[in-house]
């Protein structure tokens, strides 16, 4: 990333639609709207706000983050091709952010020396996605590769870890460890995992960037 030009940075795994222009950890305009549903409603119109409150172009933007996953498949989709559609219209680049990275990023400001923590978010009823990650302040290290597994093996994944988590009773009933329902990262942190982590992992390759849907959608008749 250029060290003059922000990053666009958008999230939409989950319920969350957040947006956030991100100049530095001491400049950024955010916007996030907890409201289920709303992303291809409120996804342009968050862009637009932040970058009128800044006061910035999309000739202005040095590149451009998406959450990419896993998370809501509708949510990812709307996400992506928002993110594809002012990247290729500016001519930018897009850094893919893996969505639970993003999440272990914002919780590693709480963490003062390195300690593994555990994400399981639901797939369905009887699925979560699943990883391990190993987190500190502005560091992040993936121990066990996310994953879907089903919720009855989840007991055997954990230890002593804090886990990260959007299960609710009965199934988390048998969990002695700290669980915060975060959902998804705020968009702030989309931004600055592009920034700490994506110079390698940046394209212009639109066509071929999909988001990490992990496990294959099944309609149910």
């Amino acid at each position: 990333m250029s060290e003059s030009k922000p990053i666009l940075a958008v999230e939409t795994s989950e319920k969350k639609c957040g947006v956030c222009l991100y100049f530095s950890d001491d400049k950024y305009f955010e916007s996030n709207i907890n409201l289920k549903n709303s992303h291809s409603e409120k996804i342009f119109s968050s862009i637009e706000y932040v970058l009128k409150t800044a006061n910035t172009k999309i000739k202005d933007i040095g590149e451009v983050a998406v959450s990419i996953g896993p998370g809501s498949f509708t949510g990812l989709r709307i996400g992506l091709s928002a993110a594809k559609g002012i990247a290729m219209g500016g001519n930018l680049s897009i850094v893919p952010v893996p969505t639970f990275e993003a999440i272990a990023l914002q919780l590693s400001k709480y963490f003062d020396k390195k300690t593994e923590i555990i994400i399981a978010e639901r797939v369905n009823t009887d699925e979560v996605y699943f990883s391990k990650i190993r987190t500190s302040l502005n560091s992040i290290e993936t121990i066990l590769p996310l994953e879907v597994i089903k919720i009855d093996n989840l007991i055997n994944k954990i230890e002593n870890e804090p886990i990260i988590t959007n299960i609710t009773s009965p199934e988390n009933q048998f969990v002695n460890n700290i669980i915060v329902n975060l959902g998804s990262a705020d968009a702030f942190y989309v931004a600055k995992w592009s920034k700490l982590f994506g110079e390698n992992t940046k394209t212009k390759d639109y066509d071929f960037l999909e988001p990490n849907y992990l496990k294959n959608f099944i309609v149910k008749k």
